[in-house]
């Protein structure tokens, strides 16, 4: 996003670094994709590894601020378009990297390589309808729970991890719920929240578990294979007898 700027203000303190946010000139993240509903700021340490430091919600002017902390003292800093805040990596749209200011004093410690979700993993899945925001009637945390589940049921949640799963439908339904029955905003923004983070862990814990059920089919499948090598072929159905005694 080019025509974005922005200024992030770091103060390193005992135990944390305080993080202070201003961008301006953003579009909305719904022009880069209709599955992208907003953005999150996020730190990426010199080991590569990534956190979710928040998310940056955009006014209608473009303008957008955040006020974060973070437990480590060296990092990079990216904004990414997502398709809900609780997102646990950055996903391939990268729309703003800091940069060092002439001035910058200290050494630099360049950060170049480290993981991004593929715009594949969203793309239809969240928003599949392409449909535009209302949120003058909507709140946007609503569209990002419906994003949410949507996304943790393509991801066979609903089947590897139904115990959480099942808790973040109930609760974009009790969202749902007290949307039509015209409830107080704060408390339609709380649920759909819980919604979120729901649907998330349910999420990451299915494709925890589908992985691990991968590594174990892999290594059944290469004992099976030890054991049909080894077996020779006089005796497909497996050697050896008992003798029974006289």
């Amino acid at each position: 996003m080019p025509e974005a700027t922005g200024e992030i203000k770091v103060a390193a303190k005992a135990g944390a670094t305080n993080i202070d946010v201003k961008i301006k000139e953003m579009t909305q993240p719904s022009k880069l994709g209709a599955e992208f509903l907003t953005y999150v700021l996020w730190v990426v340490t010199t080991r590569r590894r990534t956190g979710n430091t928040g998310e940056i919600l955009i006014n209608e002017n473009g303008e957008g601020k955040l006020n974060a902390t973070t437990p480590g003292q060296t990092f990079a800093m990216i904004v990414t378009a997502e398709p809900y805040f609780a997102v646990r990596a950055p996903s391939e749209m990268v729309v703003l990297e800091n940069d060092t200011r002439k001035n910058t004093k200290g050494e630099i410690f360049p950060v170049n390589d480290f993981k991004l979700m593929r715009r594949a993993q969203y793309e239809k899945l969240g928003n599949p309808l392409a449909m535009t925001p209302d949120i003058e009637r909507v709140p946007l945390q609503v569209y990002e729970a419906r994003n949410a589940v949507d996304i943790a049921k393509s991801r066979g949640a609903e089947k590897d991890a139904p115990e959480i799963f099942t808790k973040a439908s109930a609760s974009l339904q009790m969202t749902e719920n007290a949307l039509t029955g015209n409830a107080d905003k704060k408390d339609i923004i709380s649920k759909a929240r819980q919604a979120i983070q729901f649907a998330e862990d349910a999420r990451a814990l299915a494709a925890q578990r589908q992985e691990a059920a991968r590594i174990t089919a892999e290594r059944e499948a290469a004992a099976a294979k030890a054991r049909v090598r080894g077996g020779g072929q006089g005796c497909p159905g497996g050697c050896g007898s008992k003798t029974q005694g006289r």
